[in-house]
């Protein structure tokens, strides 16, 4: 399935496997792991008491 979607071809079984292994090797080579970004979250006490209905 991933060869047809990269190729946006039908493909054939077997597959081509040099084919699929040059074009599995581009993906990963463009490919970049994303840093997780970290967030600060400000609470103040009024955010609590608006929750609970009081």
């Amino acid at each position: 399935m991933l060869l047809s979607a990269w190729t946006d071809k039908m493909v054939s079984f077997p597959l081509d496997a040099k084919k699929y292994e040059r074009l599995l090797k581009k993906k990963i080579a463009d490919s970049a792991k994303q840093k997780k970004q970290k967030r600060k979250v400000v609470t103040t006490s009024d955010d609590f008491t608006k929750s609970f209905g009081r």
